[in-house]
C-alpha cells in the first residue's frame, strides 16, 4: 500500500513537470507490473493517441488469479522415495510420426478419446484393466518428434474437454450449478473428486514403441 502511494505521489510530480511520450510508456509499464493507475494524467492528454494510451492506463488491471485448468507437475524431489503406480491406473497415449494415435497400443481416432477417457476414469464395469478410481486415473501422453504440434494439442484438448464435462456434471449433482459458477471451495471439492493427472513425456524419435 505504501509502495502504491509512493509511486502515485512521485509519478504525479514528475508528470506535471516532464510530460512526454517516454514517460507515458513508463507509466504503462508500471501499470502492467503493479496495477497502479494514473488518473491525474487525463488532464495532460493532448492528441487522440495519447488519450487512447491513457485509457489503457486507467482501465488496465492484471489478474493473477486466472490460469489454466491444469497445473504443471511439481519438480520431483530426488531424495523422495519412488512411488509405485499400478499399470491399470495409467492410460498410455502415443502420437506417432504419422499422427496416428494409440491408446494402450490400440489405434484410435481423435473423436474416440472422450469415450475412452470416460470408460477408463469411471470404470463402471469394474474392469481390472481400467483405473481403480477417478482419483487414481493418470493419462500418460507421449509423442514422436515428427508428430505435428496440432495433433498433440488436439489430444490434450480432448482430455481436458472430457474433464470439463465431468466437472459440470458433478457440479450440478452436488450444488445444482455449473462449475464456473461455484465458489473456490466448491470447485476444490469437485477437482479433488476428479483430479486431472496428465503426465507428458518429452518427445522421442525412432523409439520402437512410438511408430
Amino acid at each position: 500500500m505504501a509502495s502504491a502511494f509512493f509511486w502515485s505521489v512521485i509519478s504525479r510530480a514528475i508528470v506535471e513537470k516532464y510530460f512526454s511520450w517516454p514517460l507515458l510508456f513508463l507509466c504503462a509499464i508500471i501499470t502492467c507490473e503493479t496495477g497502479i493507475s494514473f488518473p491525474f494524467l487525463v488532464k495532460r492528454a493532448v492528441s487522440p493517441i495519447q488519450q487512447l494510451l491513457l485509457f489503457f492506463l486507467l482501465v488496465s488491471q492484471v489478474d493473477a488469479d486466472k490460469g489454466i485448468m491444469r497445473n504443471l507437475s511439481p519438480v520431483p524431489d530426488k531424495n523422495a522415495p519412488a512411488q509405485t503406480v499400478e499399470e491399470r491406473n495409467v492410460l498410455h497415449i502415443i502420437i506417432g510420426s504419422g499422427n496416428t494415435i494409440l491408446a494402450d497400443d490400440v489405434e484410435i481416432q481423435i473423436n474416440e478419446l472422450g469415450k475412452l477417457a470416460e470408460r477408463f476414469v469411471f470404470n463402471s464395469q469394474q474392469d481390472a484393466e481400467q483405473a481403480e478410481s477417478p482419483q487414481n486415473a493418470i493419462f500418460y501422453l507421449e509423442s514422436n518428434k515428427q508428430a505435428t504440434y496440432q495433433n498433440y494439442v488436439m489430444v490434450q484438448n480432448e482430455i481436458l474437454a472430457f474433464y470439463r464435462k465431468v466437472y459440470n456434471a458433478e457440479s450440478y449433482k452436488r450444488f445444482a450449478r455449473n462449475f464456473n459458477q461455484l465458489s473456490e471451495q466448491e470447485r476444490q471439492q469437485v477437482q479433488t473428486a476428479f483430479p486431472i493427472q496428465l503426465t507428458e513425456k518429452e518427445p522421442v524419435e525412432h523409439e520402437g514403441e512410438v511408430p
